[in-house]
Order: structure tokens, then C-alpha cells, then sequence
């Protein structure tokens, strides 16, 4: 049951990033990188909060998502100031609500990997036999 309702949250998360995502891109007149950020969410988010909700220690898959979300966070620095500048500043000042929603979004699940692999780091300390 865990895992059915851990499913349903991710995608109910990354359905929501990715509406946000898609009225951000404007029919393509608009800023497209979190339109396609966001259909990485579409596995991660479910993983996550599969994960967020089972208690064992698996500290290599969230190091693993910890360096996905990092990397995430590259293509998404590049894209805000090397790729789409202008579109990025265009939404901000069209649609800052949007922009601040999609973005609450992206750092929310990512604070969620941090606190996962915060929680297996110090169940390591503890049960370090545990380790998968």
C-alpha cells in the first residue's frame, strides 16, 4: 500500500510541476526549459516518494538521486543563464506566480531527496551492517 501511494503522490507532484511547466512554455512563445526539466520528475518524483515513505536503509539509491538532482540543478542554471535568458526573464515579469510555483516545485523535491539521504546517512551511523 506504501508503494501505491507513494506512486500516486510523485505523480500527482510532477503532474502538477509539469502544468506549471507547460503554461510557463506559452505554446512555445514562451520559456521552454521547464517543460522539459520537469518530464525528468515524471520517474524521479514516484521514486522519491516511494522512498520517502519506506524506512529502510538504501543509501546508494539516494546518493544517486541526491547527484540527479544536483545535476538537474546544472541544466537548469545553464538553461536560466546561457540557453533561454530572455524567456526566462520575460515569464518572470509575465507570470512571476507561475514562475514562483514551478520553482517552489523544483526545490520541494529536491529539499525531499536532501532529507531522504539525511535520513539514510544517519541510519547508516547507527545500523551500518544495513548498508545496500
Amino acid at each position: 500500500m506504501k508503494t501505491a501511494g507513494g506512486i500516486a503522490a510523485g505523480l500527482l507532484v510532477w503532474l502538477t510541476a509539469q502544468a506549471f511547466a507547460l503554461g510557463l512554455a506559452g505554446g512555445g512563445d514562451g520559456w521552454d526549459g521547464p517543460a522539459a526539466l520537469s518530464l525528468t520528475l515524471l520517474p524521479l518524483c514516484p521514486a522519491l516518494f516511494v522512498r520517502l515513505l519506506k524506512h529502510g536503509l538504501a543509501l546508494r539509491f539516494d546518493a544517486t538521486m541526491l547527484l540527479v538532482a544536483a545535476g538537474l540543478d546544472g541544466v537548469l542554471l545553464y538553461n536560466i543563464y546561457i540557453q533561454e535568458p530572455g524567456y526566462f526573464s520575460m515569464a518572470r515579469d509575465v507570470a512571476p506566480g507561475l514562475v514562483s510555483s514551478w520553482l517552489l516545485l523544483w526545490a520541494g523535491w529536491q529539499l525531499m531527496v536532501l532529507a531522504v539521504f539525511a535520513r539514510s546517512t544517519w541510519q547508516m551511523r547507527f545500523e551500518p551492517s544495513n548498508v545496500r
